[in-house]
């Protein structure tokens, strides 16, 4: 046997559409079955029935929180520490660069894949570059400390040895 997993954002235009339901009868639990309902009609016409009948099983998932998004972005920056660690180094990202990486990164219409290529074009690529420049030049910051932080004009972020 063999698990697949795949994502998906379809049926999220017609959530937001969707809303949180209408009307003065609608309870919590009617806008979860509604919105179920609504994702389901959006699988059915995105879908050929040939796939749907395949599929052993289907998660909905609510939308990202601000805590969901700060939580994806820890991970993705624990991996990067390890692959930095392995070279020798230590990473430090600020709050504050985290901050402008969530906000950069998340859009509720897509989840958080914007949000995977925010951390890697804001912290990844930029730690990279530091260290792929520093041991170019003979950089001798074998053991030291990278910092991620916030530039000066809150127009991305700022990587530096410290």
């Amino acid at each position: 046997n063999t698990i697949v997993i795949m994502t998906s954002n379809v049926g999220s235009r017609e959530l937001e559409e969707y809303g949180n339901g209408m009307g003065f009868n609608t309870s919590g639990k009617n806008v979860s079955v509604n919105r179920k309902a609504v994702l389901d009609k959006a699988i059915r016409k995105a879908f050929p029935p040939e796939f749907i009948n395949r599929v052993d099983d289907m998660i909905f998932f609510n939308p990202l929180t601000r805590e969901g998004i700060e939580k994806i972005i820890d991970i993705e920056i624990k991996g990067l520490k390890a692959r930095v660690s392995d070279a020798g180094l230590d990473l430090n990202v600020t709050p504050a660069a985290k901050r402008f990486v969530a906000d950069s990164g998340y859009d509720p219409k897509f989840g958080a894949r914007p949000l995977k290529r925010a951390v890697q074009k804001y912290i990844e690529d930029p730690v990279s570059e530091q260290i792929i420049t520093d041991r170019m030049f003979g950089g001798g910051n074998a053991n030291r400390k990278l910092r991620v932080g916030l530039s000066k004009d809150k127009e991305g972020t700022l990587v530096e040895w410290v």
